[in-house]
């Protein structure tokens, strides 16, 4: 059975090479194929395994194993990624361990066959992730919106270390992520460390397998140099095949479990549960980009102006890119919305802020629109605007009454 291991092509590079198929397909109109023509019966059965953990930054398997996720293809034809609790009992060589001890004690086989028992799948692959490495992979995609609820706080003068972080939103990336990720000095200690560690896992896989080619494969070079791979070749390029060309939704799922007097956690035989994800606690990401001729001021005082529009009219902080794009396929002056996620939150905050304007509607999620998608994300980086991950992309033309 064909293996890729380490320095070969992971998952990701996979879907890179089914979306360019995928998007010139489309574009021809000449692909009429569907998620079930790809996949064998066995593949339907097929998942991946994605662990995190703390090494100090070595690409290895050793360390805290901190994260344990499967992803699998749903029966709605979405990618499924299922949170296995790293405190979950399960018995293994005769003796009872939490989950996230398998991996040290009998290696990364124990941790497979568990999860495959718990999850009665297939493991055909797997991605280690070490935190520091999706701290520095901010480097390549951008960086990662998140929301503090609460402050947080800590200094340790001794040592130099200060984290500080408001209530509301930051973008974080690099040294700043990973105080982000490690800080565990509130009242959920430990436990809130761990949720912040599967939050800006879960904000890293949709922000790379989401973002445009280009991205895909910077984002695949650098994981290639920097984490440990291993996939069953031709089962994977099936599975990417069979997401690119589906509805290209991922739902994060929650393993169905129970916790017994003693605070442990048992796997129980059900359904998994979706969970809102972490994306999806915060508000939408936008970004404006202009499409109207003949404005009279600069261009700063166009992004200003939209963005000021914007804040008063929704509450909300978008991005701005005030320079035209000339991309087939995009109208001059008229509006446009690109839209990735949140659907209807998109829908509802751009009606309040530009009420008179009528938006074509494109939904990237059903492929609409793709080729003029990727041709704005390619004129912005030519702009020097390099996007990791937007809910939409609003190409802002003249209201229409």
């Amino acid at each position: 059975m064909a293996k890729v291991r380490s320095l070969a092509v992971s998952f990701i590079a996979l879907t890179l090479l089914a979306s360019i198929i995928a998007v010139f397909a489309f574009t021809l109109e000449a692909i009429s194929t569907t998620y079930s023509s790809f996949l064998t019966d066995a593949d339907k059965n097929t998942a991946y395994l994605v662990i995190g953990v703390d090494t100090g930054g070595t690409a290895s398997s050793g360390g805290r194993t901190d994260f344990i996720a499967l992803a699998y293809m749903g029966t709605d034809n979405s990618l499924k990624v299922m949170n296995i609790p790293r405190d979950t009992l399960v018995t293994y060589a005769g003796r009872t361990h939490r989950i996230n001890a398998l991996m040290n004690l009998y290696g990364l086989d124990a941790l497979v066959n568990a999860v495959e028992r718990i999850s009665a799948k297939t493991v055909a692959g797997h991605l280690i992730l070490d935190f520091e490495t999706v701290a520095k992979i901010t480097d390549v995609i951008g960086p990662l919106r998140v929301f503090v609820n609460t402050p947080m706080r800590y200094d340790d003068y001794q040592q130099g270390l200060h984290i500080h972080f408001d209530h509301g939103t930051h973008y974080l990336e690099g040294e700043r992520l990973l105080e982000y990720i490690r800080f565990r000095h509130d009242d959920d200690g430990d436990l809130g460390r761990i949720r912040r560690q599967r939050e800006v896992i879960e904000l890293m896989l949709s922000s790379v397998l989401r973002s445009g080619p280009t991205k895909i494969l910077e984002s695949v070079r650098f994981l290639m140099e920097n984490t440990e791979v291993e996939f069953e070749l031709l089962p994977t390029a099936r599975f990417a095949l069979a997401f690119i060309t589906g509805p290209r939704a991922i739902y994060f799922m929650e393993m169905p479990y129970e916790i017994d007097d003693e605070g442990n956690i048992h796997y129980i035989p059900a359904e998994p549960v979706q969970v809102t994800a972490a994306r999806q606690d915060r508000p939408p990401e936008i970004i404006v980009v202009s499409n109207v001729d003949g404005y009279a001021g600069t261009p700063d005082s166009f992004a200003e102006l939209v963005r000021n529009q914007w804040l008063h009219r929704t509450g909300l902080r978008i991005s701005v890119f005030p320079h035209n794009v000339n991309v087939p396929g995009i109208e001059r002056k008229k509006t446009y919305i690109f839209i990735n996620d949140k659907y209807d939150e998109i829908i509802e905050y751009f009606s309040k802020a530009h009420p008179v304007h009528t938006p074509i509607i494109r939904d990237l999620r059903k492929f609409e629109g793709v080729p003029e998608y990727l041709g704005i994300v390619q004129a912005m980086a030519q702009g020097r605007r390099y996007i990791s991950y937007y809910d939409a992309i609003v190409v802002l033309g003249v209201g229409q009454q």
